[in-house]
Order: C-alpha cells, then sequence, then structure tokens
C-alpha cells in the first residue's frame, strides 16, 4: 500500500535473451468502497494442461488443444 486506498503493483521482467535489460511496470489499484472482495478459487484445476515436453496447450471451444505439440 502506498497510501491508505491505493495499492502499487511493480512487476520486473529480466529475460537477457528476450530483452536487452530488465523491464519494470507499475499498475496501481484504488481501493473501492462499495465493492466487495471475493476469493478466487481455482474451479476443476481450471487451466491450460501441459504436453509431455512441458509446452502449454492452448483449448478450443470445445475443451480440446488446438495446437499439437510435436516434441
Amino acid at each position: 500500500m502506498i497510501a491508505p486506498d491505493l495499492l502499487e503493483d511493480e512487476v520486473t521482467a529480466i529475460d537477457p535473451k528476450a530483452l536487452t535489460a530488465p523491464w519494470t511496470t507499475k499498475v496501481h489499484y484504488r481501493r473501492q468502497p462499495t465493492w466487495d472482495m471475493l476469493d478466487y478459487v481455482c474451479a476443476e484445476n481450471n487451466r491450460n494442461p501441459l504436453a509431455p515436453s512441458g509446452n502449454t496447450l492452448t483449448l478450443g471451444a470445445d475443451g480440446k488443444p488446438i495446437n499439437v505439440d510435436a516434441n
């Protein structure tokens, strides 16, 4: 919190293969007193599956992978 009703989220990406220097971004979130805070629960492990190679598979509307992992 950088103020009573303001949260600052700072993220730095460091990847020498993709970036010439570290890249930092900041996002500010202001408290909304009339909003309700809800918990997030990962229902039924709702994430994209991994191929045997470890690559993430993208799912189509039917829930089946739309990209094929050649490895």
